[in-house]
């Protein structure tokens, strides 16, 4: 997801989701709002059990079913310390034993470690958009 001027963060990926709509900065329920806020990664293994926006979860992407998401991590994508977007992994499962393991640190530290050449991919992006 890319933050905008506008305060909204908008879905880049998947390709299922780019069009239908976005994640304002303010919302209290939605953990990339939340994410990008505070920009702070974080591990949810519990995530169903969690209060947070579902409008996108119900939403199929390819060919798989529009499951719940049991899991999730959550990272802020910085350039220069300012946060530029928000990357998610996450399982999906009808229950959490059924979507997988638990994220680690390990897992989130992976993730982090994409996030400075997503911000440099971003923000060369947002330029050319511009």
């Amino acid at each position: 997801m890319s933050r905008t001027a506008g305060g909204h963060l908008h879905f880049l990926v998947p390709e299922a989701l780019k069009n239908v709509g976005y994640i304002p900065l303010s919302s209290n329920s939605a953990l990339a709002a939340r994410t990008a806020r505070e920009s702070r990664p974080e591990i949810v293994n519990n995530f169903s059990a969690v209060r947070h926006a579902t409008v996108f979860e119900g939403i199929k992407v390819g060919a798989d079913t529009a499951e719940a998401i049991q899991k999730i991590i959550s990272a802020p994508i910085l350039v220069d310390g300012k946060v530029v977007g928000v990357i998610q992994v996450c399982r999906k499962g009808s229950q959490a034993p059924h979507s997988g393991l638990d994220f680690t640190p390990d897992d989130l530290g992976r993730v982090l470690a994409l996030c400075k050449p997503l911000g440099k991919l971003l923000q060369h992006f947002c330029a050319k958009k511009e």
